[in-house]
């Protein structure tokens, strides 16, 4: 297992953190999303709100301190960690199915990621975007999209903030920030521990905690979660010698991996001196590449895989249903190619997290001081053809970050509080590739090496950021806050070919550039907040986003390109949400609406270009989206039913975009726009055209039951129907790339004790089978042509599928 050490320079960092916000306390001598179950108790944290009922209210902490549901005026769904358990949810593709509008999945080159939320996200293929949905975890901003592959568990609750999110999430996020929070340590001795088994995937799991009091003022909780599984997904390849190469077939299995992951806290609490958390994490994840989920997408509804290099694929079908071919890489070739091993597909993938959190009350005023340190390695080799033709990449990531935040929030008695603060991060990021591409490749006589070229990249940056909002109480029920966040990107990049094929005229060897990217921006917004009585709240706000420029790390670099290709500016959001936020009989109904305008400006897209092998980014004009969401719980007191519902309606369109055209799209097909050197058109509108991976309708209803059956014992119930219209998966909007609407159906039973010290349950998710793409991107090398022409051929596409059917068995204690 690798070991990642945190250089002496951070480690002075977190130890001089902890005198400054000290100092900083003496000075000033004249909290992250978090949701809990409404059955458990919230932490003591500075409070300005009213006083929350543990019984009924849902906390969370959007705007960086303890408030209810009810009364915070942000788009925002709270998950608590007994719902995560109960439908075992354990990473974000997971958590995505119990969020309508959201759509997430992996991907197999650039950021690893593709994360949407109401149709705004950033294109996987490169991992020079910081992504517009973020993620926070326990207070450490993180948006390179590789966070994707790290596992979820031990998590007290989990919030999804919708929308540009400008203040209190250090670095902007233009699309939203999906924030997770671990479990913190008990007051008294606790240790618990989880098994299952998953039929479908053939995975075992398991997870473990010990968790309580030190001393008298210092707890600690370790947490740690195991799996393995051989994959969901069946190979129908054989071993073969299409091509002229042995390319071997190790498993009947795709999607095959292997976790291990554990996380130390440690809680020192002292009013009277300064409170202190401590929270380091390790991951390790191997498995058989995202390439390995391929399904293969046939071009205009085909039956029959195109060839690739003039090699058919007899081993896959042209149906996304958990079948195709996938073979591993010739060894003679692996032998002389960067990063590929044994020629056996895989993703290795190394991270750690440390976040220490110290608090200060001086009076009516808390001080914190959040200091992180985030790293992760990641190698891979990763096959975009099947199981026959020779198109394969390697990549090696690497990423160190150091942050800062100070942060100050008063309450004080008066009409009069504020929230002030001050971010910094420093990053570091490496992105090197080798890719065997296009035509087959003969052997460099020189090297003896088949890759077409290997490419190193860099990125180094730095964010300045401030940030203040004023609470103004206008009256008793009336609330006006306005504030804005002041940020400073700088980021110098560089990109490069170290090797070219000769027979590979068009990529140049040693050629490469370099860029300097800076840029202020001021992002404001304003909140109006009624709350007539403690069951009635409506608010309306104004927001604005922002995410820096930078530049293309997925440049492919030919003979033509020049600097300045691959450079990317801003994208900057705008608009209005509104509000309601309603309890009545009793709390024992709750309902919340929220609708929302807003508009993205020079949105970063990025798309493949299958005909040239080349990456092509750009700032799309502008996307508008505007919609409304619903939630409805009820719960009767003492009823053991308990119903919920969340609707989403979404409608989200480019206006004044030109972009480039899909492969093999014809003049006729709408790629008639902005003509080459050639003749042949470039580029194709986008205007009034909805955005990908947008579903205009999407929803989860459902129902829970849980009652005594013997003495000492209790039965669960649940069952719960998620929904979405069709959306389409592709950059490009293909017309031959939509998801069907579909309807998914997770259900669970558990029989547990009255303490809930031992529980077995039965859990099934997505029981109606639904292979749902979430992404796809053209394949290279099947002769694609035409584009901007009179008549073009298109490609097959990779598509990325969510997990099929899932049933786990599982038993659970704790003590």
């Amino acid at each position: 297992m690798k070991i990642f050490t945190v250089r002496a320079p951070a480690a002075t960092l977190l130890t001089g953190a902890s005198a400054l916000v000290m100092a900083a306390g003496l000075a000033f001598t004249a909290s992250e999303a978090r949701a809990q179950d409404a059955a458990a108790a919230p932490a003591p944290q500075h409070n300005a709100g009213p006083a929350l009922d543990p019984d009924s209210d849902i906390v969370v902490t959007a705007r960086r301190q303890v408030e209810s549901l009810q009364t915070v005026p942000v788009a925002v769904q709270a998950i608590g960690g007994a719902t995560l358990a109960k439908y075992a949810v354990n990473d974000i593709s997971s958590i995505s199915q119990l969020v309508p509008s959201m759509v997430v999945g992996r991907q197999a080159s650039g950021s690893s990621a593709s994360i949407f939320l109401r149709g705004v996200g950033s294109s996987p293929l490169s991992s020079g975007f910081d992504q517009s949905v973020s993620l926070n975890l326990d207070g450490l901003a993180m948006s390179r999209g590789k966070e994707l592959l790290t596992s979820q568990y031990d998590l007290a609750r989990v919030e999804v903030l919708k929308g540009p999110q400008a203040l209190f999430f250090g670095k902007n996020s233009t699309g939203g920030v999906i924030t997770l929070t671990s479990a913190d340590p008990t007051d008294v001795f606790e240790m618990g521990a989880k098994m299952g088994y998953e039929f479908q995937a053939r995975e075992m799991y398991g997870e473990a905690y010990i968790s309580g009091p030190i001393t008298d003022k210092l707890k600690g909780r370790f947490a740690f979660r195991g799996s393995t599984s051989e994959g969901p997904y069946y190979n129908t390849a054989q071993s073969n010698s299409l091509g002229g190469f042995f390319r071997p077939v190790f498993s009947d299995r795709r999607g095959a991996s292997t976790t291990k992951a554990g996380r130390v806290t440690l809680k020192y609490d002292d009013p009277d001196f300064v409170n202190v958390t401590l929270k380091a994490s390790l991951t390790q994840v191997d498995d058989d590449s995202a390439s390995a989920i391929y399904e293969r997408k046939c071009a205009a509804g085909g039956t029959t895989p195109r060839p690739t290099n003039g090699i058919a694929e007899p081993y896959t079908n042209c149906v996304i249903d958990g079948h195709n071919g996938f073979a591993a890489m010739p060894q003679q070739i692996a032998n002389v190619f960067p990063y590929a091993r044994d020629g056996r597909p895989y993703t290795d993938y190394d991270a750690y997290t440390v976040v220490l959190t110290l608090e200060k009350d001086i009076g009516p005023v808390t001080l914190t001081s959040v200091t992180g340190q985030y790293g992760f390695r990641q190698e891979d080799l990763q096959s975009a053809s099947g199981s026959t033709a020779g198109i394969y990449f390697t990549q090696r990531n690497k990423q160190r970050q150091f942050s800062q935040e100070f942060r100050a929030v008063t309450n004080f008695d008066g009409p009069f509080n504020i929230t002030a603060g001050a971010y910094y991060a420093d990053q570091s990021y490496r992105f090197n590739t080798a890719a065997m591409v296009g035509a087959t490749i003969p052997r460099d006589p020189v090297t003896g090496r088949y890759d077409s070229f290997y490419r190193e990249n860099g990125i180094n940056g730095k964010t300045y950021s401030a940030f203040a909002e004023l609470r103004w109480k206008l009256v008793d029920t009336l609330e006006l806050a306005g504030g804005a966040r002041y940020s400073r990107e700088e980021k110098d990049s560089f990109v490069r070919n170290t090797y070219a094929s000769p027979y590979v005229p068009t990529m140049p060897a040693n050629a490469g550039f370099t860029d300097r990217y800076r840029e202020n921006n001021v992002s404001p917004q304003a909140t109006l907040t009624w709350t007539p009585t403690s069951d009635f709240m409506l608010y309306g706000a104004y927001k604005e986003g922002f995410k820096a420029g930078g530049y293309n790390t997925s440049l492919t670099i030919l003979t033509s390109s020049k600097a300045g290709d691959g450079r990317f500016g801003s994208e900057k959001a705008r608009g209005f949400e509104a509000g309601v936020r309603t309890q009545s009989f009793d709390r024992q109904l709750r309902f919340n609406v929220t609708a929302y305008s807003y508009g993205y400006y020079g949105l970063q897209v990025q798309v493949f270009d299958a005909q040239t092998i080349a990456s092509r980014v750009a700032n799309a004009g502008e996307l508008r989206t505007k919609g409304v969401e619903t939630e409805l719980n009820f719960r009767p007191t003492g009823s053991p039913f308990e119903l919920h519902a969340s609707v989403a309606y979404n409608d989200a369109k480019f206006h004044d975009y030109i972009g480039s055209c899909y492969t093999g799209q014809t003049i006729a097909e709408g790629c008639n726009l902005t003509a080459g050197p050639t003749g042949a058109f470039n580029n194709q509108s986008y205007d009034g055209r909805t955005a990908p991976k947008a579903p205009k309708w999407a929803g989860r209803i459902g129902a829970s039951y849980d009652a005594p059956i013997a003495s000492g014992w209790r039965l669960g119930l649940n069952g719960d129907v998620s929904f979405s219209s069709r959306y389409n998966y592709t950059d490009t909007l293909r017309p031959d790339g939509y998801q069907s609407a579909f309807q998914r159906i997770d259900a669970g039973i558990r029989v547990f004790t009255d303490d809930n010290r031992w529980e077995v349950a039965l859990i099934g998710r997505n029981l109606t089978n639904k292979y749902v793409v979430t992404s796809a991107n053209d394949m290279p090398a099947q002769g694609a042509s035409g584009t901007g022409t009179t008549s073009g051929v298109r490609s097959d596409m990779n598509a990325m599928v969510d997990r099929p059917r899932s049933i786990f068995l599982q038993t659970s204690f704790k003590f």
